[in-house]
């Protein structure tokens, strides 16, 4: 009885410990239903890593983070990740944003799940003057996910005005002093990868041919 109440307790350590602590994800990445992920070369931070801490807390120096190299993740970054992740249906929780809600609640979100199968949560994004001229106001971002407890596939949330169109005019914005445990700040690090552009992209496959075509000259 004691071995077995010793790792009860030791499991939820486990599970308590790992979702307080930052979680940093980069590199190459996969949703469960095989969708690349788009990170564009960056670094990103949990946004369950400064929950229920305003805008203005992190920019002021809470946690060290604007220290360490972060920063707000741009409207189009933001765009670009939650577009790779989002499954084409604008309306609330639908199965075709399962998918992606998932993996962003499992690597970015990580927060408690509400009754043990949802999370709604918002958070801070964008550049300073992005989304309004006005400095009391930050980019809001929002997603989704819900699980069923009879075996059904995940459903998520993604909302063109909360993160997924980068050239909205009038975008969600929140007030950047707000305080909630409901909000986080996306926060990235490093410079984002430029996207070959299609004409760049057919110069380099010209350029592969003509060597393969030079290699089996020579080979004869």
């Amino acid at each position: 009885m004691k071995v077995k109440g010793t790792i009860t307790l030791l499991i939820y350590f486990l599970l308590f410990s790992s979702v307080s602590h930052a979680v940093i994800i980069s590199g190459e990445f996969y949703t469960e239903g095989g969708k690349p992920v788009a990170l564009q070369g960056l670094e990103w931070l949990s946004i369950n890593t400064t929950a229920g801490y305003s805008r203005t807390d992190i920019e002021n120096g809470y946690g060290g983070f604007i220290d360490d190299g972060w920063r707000y993740a741009t409207r189009l970054e933001t765009a670009t990740l939650l577009n790779s992740l989002w499954g084409g249906t604008y309306s609330g929780g639908h199965e075709s944003n399962g998918d992606g809600a998932d993996w962003f609640f499992r690597h970015l979100g990580r927060g408690p799940l509400w009754n043990g199968m949802t999370e709604l949560r918002s958070f801070f994004y964008g550049s300073e003057d992005e989304c309004s001229s006005d400095p009391s106001l930050s980019c809001k971002g929002f997603y989704g996910v819900a699980y069923s407890n009879v075996g059904y596939p995940p459903t998520g949330w993604f909302y063109l005005e909360y993160g997924l169109d980068a050239t909205m005019i009038n975008p969600g914005t929140v007030n950047t002093d707000l305080n909630d445990r409901n909000y986080g700040s996306l926060l990235v690090r490093g410079d984002a990868a430029p996207v070959p552009e299609p004409s760049t992209l057919g110069l380099l496959g010209v350029g592969f041919l003509g060597l393969k075509l030079m290699r089996r000259r020579r080979a004869r």
